[in-house]
């Protein structure tokens, strides 16, 4: 049989992918898995669909809760159900190669020190379906390479390796899902994942993937209060840097991310407040203040003179961190 995968699968309003993600999984050629779908509140017939699938085939466990904002909800919830020795999440919208599952079990049986094995990396392929021609796919260059934890980690700050993974199940238990980090808070919780693993490998063939389809409005490029409080997850990153004493060079690229999260957001905001209700712009604008509040730059020498941002008004330079001197209009 070999060991046991459970799979879970976010589902919220999902009617229109559904189908092409759990088929996805009842083709693999690897068979001993569980397939935990969690209809987060969804409004649509996404339940519905479930109970079909589930009634076709008895690894597929279907559950109902209500909406929890973000993917992180429903993944935590799954936690409590899941059976197996590794574990995977996927997108509702999402699919995996028909040998995915089959080349990553394969790849941890051939890996020496097997049991020290935590994670294992399929390629991940950014589909465009409106545009194949943009196409990438993330694939490590040496694909025998052997990661620590740290390694992973840091690698996956900037996406060098992808955050879909097989991780062992007592690490995700033991970690849990970050539920306060707004719209992106399972981005976390993978590498809080990455970083209590022992060992990273890799299992990278060009017919093995994960199928990352680039929806045109999906849930999370939508313009919603809920997309600004995406700060928070850059936030722990950073504080979960420190405490496990990465080099400083790390910790100050995740506090320059902040930084660019931060005016990112003001732009998005700034050129889409009209669309906006009143009570959304305070939510948002609150938001916004309290990103701002939390930004602490890393110290260098030259942050202890000054630092620039910029707020509503304008850019600005920091002088001796009390100063704020204004020297010209934001224009996004």
């Amino acid at each position: 049989m070999g060991i046991k995968i459970s799979i879970c699968m976010p589902c919220y309003n999902s009617e229109k992918y559904l189908h092409y993600s759990i088929e996805s999984i009842l083709n693999q050629t690897y068979q001993n898995w569980e397939l935990l779908c969690v209809d987060d509140g969804s409004t649509d017939n996404t339940y519905e669909i479930l109970e079909q699938y589930a009634k076709q085939d008895s690894r597929i466990k279907i559950y109902k809760k209500e909406n929890g904002g973000c993917a992180a909800y429903a993944c935590q919830f799954a936690l409590n159900h899941i059976k197996g020795e590794f574990y995977v999440s996927i997108g509702h919208d999402d699919e995996i190669s028909p040998n995915c599952l089959e080349y990553c079990v394969y790849k941890y049986n051939l890996a020496i020190e097997s049991d020290k094995i935590d994670a294992i990396i399929p390629d991940t392929l950014f589909y465009f379906s409106n545009n194949e021609k943009k196409n990438y796919k993330i694939s490590p260059k040496n694909k025998n390479a052997v990661l620590t934890g740290k390694e992973a980690f840091v690698l996956s700050l900037d996406w060098s390796i992808s955050g879909f993974a097989l991780f062992r199940t007592e690490i995700v238990k033991k970690c849990g899902y970050y539920t306060d980090g707004g719209m992106n808070g399972d981005e976390y919780s993978v590498r809080e994942f990455y970083m209590n693993c022992n060992k990273v490998i890799f299992a990278s063939r060009d017919d093995v993937y994960y199928k990352y389809i680039q929806v045109p409005v999906s849930l999370t490029k939508k313009m919603t209060p809920r997309l600004f409080d995406i700060y928070k997850t850059h936030m722990k990153l950073e504080e979960l840097a420190k405490k496990h004493k990465l080099p400083s060079k790390i910790i100050k690229k995740i506090n320059r991310e902040r930084y660019s999260i931060y005016k990112n957001l003001l732009i998005k905001y700034l050129k889409n407040k009209n669309s906006f209700t009143a009570k959304e712009q305070d939510t948002i604008e609150a938001l916004l203040a309290d990103n701002l509040s939390l930004l602490k730059p890393y110290k260098n020498f030259w942050n202890y003179f000054y630092y620039r941002l910029c707020d509503e008004k304008g850019k600005f330079i920091v002088l001796f961190s009390c100063f704020k001197i204004y020297y010209g209009k934001f224009n996004g």
